[in-house]
């Protein structure tokens, strides 16, 4: 037998052959390119949406941008250090991904049906008889979106953490170029063949992207595993529970000049 038939490749405690290490890094770049598709639908779509039913430029700045960029600043450093010091049979990333991802693919959904739940509302909901349907709508959106990035967070705050805990080192450089590739690909995919019907099936647009994700990422959840993590020191589960978590995540990141 060959010596290159039978090399290994080797991350942490994982080993690869060959077809295992292209198997791996396949299934990463077909989550990347499921992951983007499902990322881009809201912020490409809820705009054309929110502004055809009327509503300010401010409120529109505050659902798409101000909401999310506060939720990136809290939810964000969290879950990236519970994450860190997250131990299970399953890996200290993926359960972070797969928890959280019917939650997200509901949030989708919701916000996809949010004219025909306003609708509903309004029939059944006394209180909202004298509310403008546009207007119940756009809070729906608001709430529903606030659900899909308080869970989104949950994916994003590991996703990238993953690929340095199941890449060989010598090969990370050359997957994130490709990660990047198919990212593009994902949004050219979109703009060409999907945005189009943006303003006339945001329903269906939504309940596409909750499927891809909940279908091609979950089969890259499955697929991939997770090698072994030295156990978390007892320091860092003390200094990991209440408001010790906040004063480790500044040590951490801002005490290093490198950071």
């Amino acid at each position: 037998m060959s010596s290159a038939a039978t090399k290994t490749y080797h991350c942490g405690t994982l080993t690869y052959t060959k077809a295992g290490l292209v198997a791996i890094l396949a299934w990463l770049l077909w989550g990347d390119f499921c992951f983007t598709l499902m990322e881009i639908v809201v912020p490409t779509v809820l705009p054309l949406k929110l502004s055809a039913l009327g509503a300010p430029n401010w409120v529109m700045a505050v659902i798409l941008t101000t909401i999310p960029s506060i939720l990136n600043m809290t939810i964000c450093p969290y879950v990236s250090f519970k994450s860190d010091r997250y131990r299970s049979k399953w890996g200290r990333r993926l359960p972070f991904i797969t928890l959280t991802m019917p939650f997200l693919c509901l949030s989708l959904a919701l916000i996809g049906w949010s004219d025909s739940i306003a609708v509903f509302l309004k029939i059944h909901a006394t209180p909202l008889y004298a509310v403008a349907p546009a207007t119940v709508t756009i809070v729906l959106i608001a709430i529903f979106m606030i659900m899909f990035q308080f869970f989104n967070m949950f994916v994003g705050s590991v996703f990238w953490y993953l690929f340095n805990d199941v890449v060989p080192a010598q090969f990370l450089s050359r997957f994130i170029s490709a990660f990047r590739i198919i990212g593009s690909l994902a949004g050219a995919t979109f703009n060409w063949f999907i945005f189009k019907y943006a303003e006339s099936h945001m329903k269906e647009i939504m309940m596409g992207a909750a499927l891809i994700y909940l279908v091609g990422f979950g089969l890259m959840c499955l697929f991939i595993k997770e090698g072994e993590y030295p156990p978390v020191e007892a320091e860092d589960l003390r200094e990991s529970k209440g408001l010790g978590v906040i004063k480790v995540f500044f040590k951490e990141c801002f005490v290093d000049k490198l950071y």
